[in-house]
């Protein structure tokens, strides 16, 4: 199986930015839970995924974090809240 395939058909949503926020791809799990339909959240800030009171910190934190990336878990043991297109 390729990455491709694994990507495209995942149970769980995987998304790709660029360092400055930018979304590159999105999987069909992100576009369904979000909203958007196929190829409509490339191109976009990851941010709209993000609370209105939230954007400006994640925007800083992505900024931090690309200054010293480092690994780490994406959410674990968080409560975590986006916003979909609706």
């Amino acid at each position: 199986m390729t990455f491709q395939a694994l990507f495209d058909h995942s149970s769980i949503g995987i998304l790709i930015s660029s360092l400055d926020g930018t979304i590159q791809k999105a999987n069909a799990f992100v576009e369904r839970t979000f909203h958007y339909g196929p190829g409509e959240m490339l191109g976009k800030s990851i941010e709209i995924l993000i609370p209105p009171e939230l954007k400006q910190k994640h925007i800083q934190d992505r900024k931090n974090y690309n200054l010293n990336p480092h690994p780490r878990s994406m959410g674990a043991s968080l409560n975590l809240r986006a916003v979909r297109k609706d």
